[in-house]
């Protein structure tokens, strides 16, 4: 089992950087993840907190065996490019999220 890990972020005028690093056994690759805020908003409408939304990449990446196929700097847009079905995983987990707050809510 992979162990995922939000080491910092930085927030500038155009979005966020993260370095996640992923630990495999006793294997660790940092990566940079960056996520511009345009994109963000679009694919979110801010119902995530943008960390949330880079923690789901990296997994989305490792459960499609993929995460290999980009260097250790990644721009999340990217991903879309390269698996159109990311943004489609992203939002269907959005709406599961958003019924289960609203269920707990009830």
């Amino acid at each position: 089992m992979k162990r995922i890990t939000i080491q910092n972020q930085t927030a500038n005028s155009l979005g966020w950087q993260y370095s996640i690093s992923v630990e495999n056994g006793g294997d660790t690759v940092l990566y940079t993840i960056n996520l511009d805020q345009d994109y963000y908003q679009r694919l979110t409408h801010g119902k995530i907190e943008s960390s949330a939304l880079a923690r789901f990449s990296v997994e989305f990446l490792i459960r499609k065996n993929r995460i290999g196929a980009f260097s250790k700097a990644i721009n999340i847009r990217a991903i879309a490019e390269l698996l159109p079905e990311f943004e489609r995983e992203i939002q269907a987990d959005l709406k599961r999220t958003c019924d289960n707050e609203s269920h707990n809510r009830s």
